[in-house]
C-alpha cells in the first residue's frame, strides 16, 4: 500500500512536549497489507512513539504509544513468539520460590 505523508500526520505533535514532529524523524518499520508501523522521535524532548496506522474504507485509523524502545528493538519484539501460558506459570513459580533473578541472569 502506498502511504503518503498525510498518513503520518495523524500524529502531528509530541504527546510529551506538544512540539510538532519533523517528517525526517519518522521511520517506517513495517508495512503489511493496509497498515504500517511507524517510529517517531521528537526533535525537542527526544521522546519516542510507535504508531500503527490502518487504512479502512471509512478512512485512516491510528493508535500510538510512548516507548523507550529503539527501532531495532521494536522490530525484534514484533518478530518474537507470542507469550504462552507456560511462560506465565514459569515466572509465577520463580517468583514464588524467589529464584526469578537467578533464572533471568542465567538465561
Amino acid at each position: 500500500m502506498d502511504f503518503n505523508k498525510h498518513s503520518i500526520r495523524l500524529v502531528q505533535n509530541c504527546p510529551v512536549c506538544n512540539r510538532q514532529y519533523q517528517e525526517n524523524k519518522v521511520q517506517i518499520l513495517d508495512e503489511a497489507g493496509n497498515s504500517f508501523l511507524a517510529y517517531m522521535t521528537c526533535s525537542f524532548c527526544w521522546s519516542n512513539i510507535i504508531v500503527r496506522v490502518i487504512s479502512l474504507p471509512q478512512g485512516l485509523v491510528g493508535s500510538a504509544i510512548l516507548t523507550d524502545l529503539f527501532p531495532d528493538e521494536v522490530i525484534k519484539f514484533g518478530q518474537s513468539s507470542s507469550l504462552q501460558l507456560d511462560d506465565i506459570l514459569n515466572v509465577h513459580s520463580k517468583l514464588y520460590d524467589n529464584s526469578l533473578i537467578t533464572y533471568l541472569k542465567n538465561n
